[in-house]
């Protein structure tokens, strides 16, 4: 299982520095999982890059499996100790931490923080 925050996503959508590296595990028939906030963050930074770009993305996303943005997971964001770490990244990372379901025995991260 490989959990996708959305610069990862956008990795495979606009190719650029580090997309190799995303598309190697992704590539595989792996389950994908993201926080519900993907969907969002995904479908505003591709209209600003390249409105053209949906039907990939829609086809990406399609094969995410999105997890609820829960009070406990917002909560989980609002207490990470990294003090750099912006809110969005935060709720990503509160997100991958959290049990994404059952049958799940290993998550990788896949992201990118960039600190300030």
């Amino acid at each position: 299982m490989i959990y996708l925050d959305t610069s990862a996503l956008l990795k495979l959508v606009f190719p650029e520095e580090g997309s190799d590296a995303v598309a190697k595990p992704v590539s595989a028939d792996v389950d994908m999982v993201s926080s519900e906030l993907l969907l969002v963050e995904a479908r505003r930074g591709t209209a600003r890059r390249a409105p053209g770009r949906p039907p990939r993305l829609d086809l990406l996303l399609g094969r995410v499996e999105l997890i609820e943005m829960s009070r406990a997971v917002l909560e989980a964001a609002s207490r990470l100790e990294e003090p750099m770490l912006r809110t969005l990244d935060a709720i990503h990372v509160a997100t991958a931490l959290s049990d994404p379901g059952p049958g799940s025995v290993e998550n990788e991260v896949v992201a990118r923080w960039t600190g300030p």
